[in-house]
Order: structure tokens, then sequence, then C-alpha cells
């Protein structure tokens, strides 16, 4: 069989994580029996690397680079490149169906942000993520299986469509390879730094970090003075960036606060192998992979008690309630002084990323090869 995966929309490092992740696996595991072809657009052609013999890649028009051209090249060209490739299935990687497919569709749905009230932010964002609505409950009629990335995010695609796929199942994400199978040894608390709290993602407004540095400032009323945050990771927004390090003014953080930005993968895996601590205090997450990585490293967790962060991260992290920046010092205040309870989340969170391995993850993607003649 052939299976056209559309990774036109998959242009950020975690997505291209998860895609490139379970199709490797797929790829490997289907190897003379299967072929895939996965279509990328300029802007995303890092996608392609070397998957095995049986997976190819395809680059298509350069309007398919922005959404709204994406959208259209979709819906008039998508179908007929199908028969051209004389196509079994169409794997969706944007949580949606395109009309009048020649072929079964599988989605795969990790996207929240439209699914989370105030998540979005200006005009033309609002109003694409009410278009996105809209096609994930068409994706729920339609879509012969859906994939969802936790069951939290299933749930909210279930609430926004008023019921549940007809078929559906969760495929959860894998470790990277240079976690997976065997993370390296974790650093024993003696031999890190010892008031070091890191958090790792892409600095958009619904982060939490705002909270988090609320929460270093009430910190000081528990006399954790010397507490260092490494804030890692790019800011798509220069406008919330200002906003954040206004606020590391206002509440006088300025020496206990480092912005780096990107980081190269081996550094910031670094940085959470010697940290104390992980936080993120996220509003809107389909799964969390950056926490998920500290675990493996052995660093206990602080995430907030909403969206998929729980589900993931399990009994190797506290989570706090949403917006809650004293709770969440509280919880920074217990693992930073507790060696014990540190000890103890420590092993908890390796214990719990364990179960994070594309090697079996993947799996449920299998169900898509019993689909042809489902169009």
């Amino acid at each position: 069989m052939r299976v056209v995966v559309n990774a036109l929309s998959t242009t950020n490092l975690s997505g291209r994580h998860v895609l490139l992740g379970h199709l490797n696996q797929l790829a490997a595991h289907t190897q003379t029996q299967h072929e895939f072809v996965v279509l990328h657009h300029k802007d995303n052609h890092t996608i392609r690397c070397d998957l095995g013999p049986n997976v190819t890649f395809r680059k298509c028009h350069n309007i398919t680079a922005h959404w709204l051209g994406r959208s259209a090249w979709e819906y008039g060209f998508l179908p007929r490149l199908l028969r051209e490739l004389d196509a079994d299935i169409l794997l969706m990687a944007s949580g949606t169906v395109i009309p009048h497919s020649p072929v079964p569709q599988v989605s795969l749905a990790m996207n929240p942000w439209c699914l989370v009230p105030g998540a979005l932010h200006g005009f033309g964002n609002i109003l694409k993520g009410a278009l996105q609505r809209h096609a994930y409950r068409k994706a729920v009629q339609r879509a012969a299986l859906m994939v969802y990335l936790s069951e939290y995010l299933q749930e909210e695609y279930r609430k926004n469509a008023g019921k549940q796929a007809d078929r559906c199942t969760v495929a959860y994400a894998g470790l990277g390879n240079d976690l997976d199978p065997t993370p390296p040894t974790p650093l024993a608390l003696s031999d890190r730094i010892q008031n070091k709290i890191v958090s790792v993602s892409a600095m958009a407004p619904h982060k939490g970090v705002d909270t988090l540095l609320h929460a270093l400032h009430f910190l000081r009323e528990k006399e954790n003075d010397n507490v260092q945050l490494l804030l890692i990771g790019a800011w798509p927004s220069a406008t919330y960036r200002a906003k954040i390090e206004k606020i590391i003014t206002d509440l006088d953080l300025v020496d206990q606060v480092q912005i780096t930005g990107h980081l190269p993968r081996k550094k910031m895996l670094e940085h959470c192998a010697n940290a104390r601590v992980f936080c993120l205090m996220s509003r809107c997450e389909s799964f969390g992979i950056p926490g998920l990585e500290a675990q493996a490293l052995g660093t206990p967790v602080i995430a907030a008690n909403c969206c998929a962060l729980p589900e993931i991260y399990g009994p190797g992290a506290f989570c706090p309630e949403m917006d809650n920046a004293r709770d969440t010092a509280k919880a920074l205040h217990q693992l930073l002084t507790n060696n014990t309870t540190w000890n103890s989340l420590s092993d908890a969170a390796r214990q719990n990323a364990q179960r994070f391995s594309f090697s079996h993850t993947y799996r449920p993607f299998l169900k898509m090869f019993n689909l042809k003649g489902m169009s």
C-alpha cells in the first residue's frame, strides 16, 4: 500500500519530532509491505531525512507554505495528486481532512491551541482558530481514523465536535533517539546545580512564563534568593518577550533569570540534566515533550494541572493549578530544599519517561492498513 503523508502543516520542531518519530517506526516495521510519500514545502524542507528505502519526499508548490494558500491547494489539487500517485491512504498531520478525497484519510491531531479559550491573540489568529475548529469538527465526522497525541486532545476534539469519532485512537509521542531506549545515567543530586530551574519551550504567551516569574518572586518569602532560572527556547513574539523582560525588571529578578533563546539540542539537554527542577506552567499543551525529556534525565517536573501535562508527566511531577504562582512557588521550594522529596520524584520521573518510546507508541497507526476501500 502507498501512504501519502501530508506534512505541509508540520512547521515546528515538536510537530516534526512527533511525525518523524512515528513515521520512522512505521517505515521500518512495514518496509516490505508499504511505502510512504511525504509532502512538504520550501519552508519545512528540513523534514527531509533518511527514513529508509520505502520513504520518499516530495516538495509541493510554494503557496503551501502559508496556511491559507495551503488550504486552497489541499482543496483543489491534493485529490488529483493522490490519484497521480496511486495512493491508498492519506495521512493528514494537521488534525483535519480534505473534501473529495479518493482514498481513506487518517488524521493525526497535535494542535490544541484553537480549542483552548484565550490561547489565541490577534484578529488573524482568532479567525484562523475559528476555521480550524470547524475543520476539526469535519475531521471527526469524516476521517476513517482519528489519531490523537493525548487523551486530553481526544476529549477536546470530542467536545468541539459534539461527538466522538467512529474510529479513533491515542498514539503518544516518544523520546528522542538520544534518550531512547537508554537515557544517560542521571546526575546525582549532589552533582547538580542546586538552585537551578530550567523551563524549555517555544516561549509563546500561553506558556505561563509570567506565572513562573511571579513564583520566583514569592520564593524570596521562603529565603530562596539564590535561585537561577533559565528560559530556553525561541520567542515567536517580540512583543511577548518585551512583556516578560519588563516583568523580570519590575519583580527585580534580573540577576536570577537568564533568557537564552533557542539552544542546540545537546546544550539544552545538558541544562535539563544538571538542573534541580524543570518547570513549565503552560496553559495549553497537547503533550509536553521537553518536560518528558527532562524526566528521562531524572529531573523532577513542575507543570500546570491542565491540558495534557498531568496525563503525560504522571507521578514524576508536581502539578499546581494553572496560573497559581503561590502554589508553584511552594512546589519549587519543596524540590529545592527537601532532598528526600527530590530523590523520590526524580525516581518517579525516570520511571514515567520509560512509558514513552516510539518503538511501541507508534503501534496505534498500524490500524490504518485495514482501511482500504473506506473513503
